[in-house]
């Protein structure tokens, strides 16, 4: 899923030790005593719909960390879960704290969106006593416009207060979104003057809004909360409802998975007192398969439907990603181009999956080798059939440069891997870590390795860095979990020994 990153940053100022409930409801304690965050109960964030996981509700503050005793972010929070272009504002609240006896003024909240319309096409307000007010968009770098900021909400601090600010954002109607996206939201920072040239930030991050269609838009669709392959078929609805005034001729209704095997994936739809097979065939758009739930049908002003679909996956089915990306999108048949779309929605079809698990090391040198921990664990509720670990190590330009081996943790034998190359990769070479189970991988089942990769020698004409990715797969091949950023993969440092450059 790609979400857009909002950062909220800041400038302005009320007097020191201010009470006021100017841009945010305020609390002051006494020293010594705990502050909690002064939350009206009328206000508290209850509306966002946790099974709904395209939603982050909540965020918590993250680096840079602020210093001991000063004044920072406590919480984030959702009060709605969704947000519609064209629809409704979108409303969330943000907790600062000041946990210090000492007071603090000229504090400064403000906001920026990664954004590809105009800056006024953003609103944003805050709640000042009981008036919304607009917050000003304008780009951070006019030359490169791409980052939207925010004028600034004022704050200061009496000493240990805790002030709570009511947030609202609204998208316009026209709001276009990348291919990917399934949400909008973003984060927050404070700075706080302290005094002989110092500035207290404090960063969260994290608030997303699932986001709907347009307002208008006569389709919607609401994915099952998870997805585990290999078991029974899980049902979701999908909706179409025509309020756009206007009635529509010959219409059909697509599905899109942007992300999984055709052959590994069943979907199908309930028609006339029975679960009908939905043909999944490629579109050419590599990863991505499609079918029709329906087709031929007219949708007068009002109409309003409910499809009942169910899907189910194999074992191999995700092919890069645990989450692909579904779309439902309402045809016009005798439309062309662009007008032959009448409304689209994305969902991320969220997939349980096998977890898989290595570390890399910073850096090594060349000749020599480095360890590296690569583990995995059957997290899911399905016994998958044998699996094992697919390793990738990319950039060695010759397969007689590495040597790789591995053993269980827990064992003393190593065992020799024989690097093959990889089709259609540069400089990519795999080795496969037998199955640890010949019967099976059931549920709950772990495992850890130690693997060792070394490099004969190196030449820095061919760069500073190795690649090192991990995947699951099964007996045929197919992938059962796959290489996602971070977790399963990592770039170690080569630093070349005088030997270890090429023979003259």
């Amino acid at each position: 899923m790609t979400a857009v990153f909002v950062v909220l940053g800041a400038c302005g100022g009320a007097g020191p030790g201010s009470d006021s409930t100017r841009g945010g409801t305020t609390s002051a304690t006494p020293a010594g005593t705990p502050t909690t965050p002064a939350t009206p109960a009328s206000r508290t964030p209850a509306a966002a719909d946790p099974a709904n996981l395209d939603c982050r509700p909540r965020s918590t503050p993250e680096s840079p960390p602020p210093r001991q005793g000063s004044p920072k972010i406590v919480s984030a929070n959702a009060v709605d879960c969704e947000i519609t272009p064209g629809g409704g504002a979108a409303r969330f609240q943000l907790v600062v704290a000041n946990p210090s006896g000492r007071s603090f003024r000229d504090g400064r909240l403000a906001f920026s969106y990664a954004w590809g319309g105009k800056p006024e096409d953003l609103r944003l307000e805050y709640l000042d006593g009981s008036t919304w007010k607009r917050l000003a968009m304008s780009w951070n770098d006019p030359e490169e416009p791409e980052l939207l900021e925010s004028a600034a909400i004022p704050v200061a601090f009496a000493p240990r207060q805790t002030r709570t600010f009511d947030l609202r954002v609204s998208l316009p109607a026209d709001f276009a979104t990348s291919a990917g996206e399934v949400s909008f939201g973003g984060g927050a920072s404070l700075r706080v003057p302290g005094g002989k040239g110092r500035e207290f930030l404090s960063v969260a991050r994290g608030l997303e809004f699932a986001l709907n269609p347009s307002k208008g838009t006569p389709v919607n669709l609401r994915l099952p909360h998870r997805v585990t392959p290999g078991q029974a078929p899980v049902e979701f609805p999908a909706y179409v409802d025509n309020t756009t005034g206007r009635a529509y001729i010959h219409n059909r209704l697509d599905l899109t998975i942007d992300g999984v095997y055709a052959k590994e994936t069943r979907l199908e739809v309930f028609r006339d007192g029975a679960w009908h097979p939905v043909t999944l065939v490629e579109t050419g758009t590599d990863g991505e398969v499609a079918g029709s739930i329906t087709s031929g049908f007219n949708m007068p002003y009002n109409f309003s439907r409910e499809y009942r679909l169910r899907i189910r996956l194999g074992f191999g089915a995700t092919r890069w990603g645990a989450n692909p990306l579904m779309s439902l999108a309402l045809v016009n048949l005798d439309a062309r181009g662009r007008d032959a779309n009448l409304g689209q929605v994305r969902r991320l079809l969220h997939v349980n999956l096998p977890a898989i698990q290595l570390r890399v090391p910073d850096g090594m040198r060349a000749p020599g080798s480095v360890e590296i921990p690569v583990s995995f664990e059957n997290s899911t509720s399905a016994d998958y059939p044998p699996l094992h670990v697919e390793l990738t190590i990319t950039n060695p330009p010759r397969a007689d440069w590495l040597r790789v081996r591995y053993r269980e943790v827990g064992t003393r034998t190593w065992n020799a891997l024989t690097p093959r190359r990889v089709e259609d990769q540069f400089n990519a070479w795999a080795v496969d870590l037998p199955p640890p189970r010949a019967a099976g991988t059931p549920s709950g089942f772990h495992v850890a390795y130690d693997v060792q990769v070394g490099l004969t020698r190196w030449d820095p004409e061919v760069g500073n860095l190795i690649h090192v990715a991990a995947v699951l797969k099964l007996a045929d091949g197919s992938v059962a979990s796959p290489s996602t950023l971070g977790a399963t993969n990592g770039y170690i440092g080569v630093e070349a020994g005088r030997e270890a450059g090429p023979r003259r």
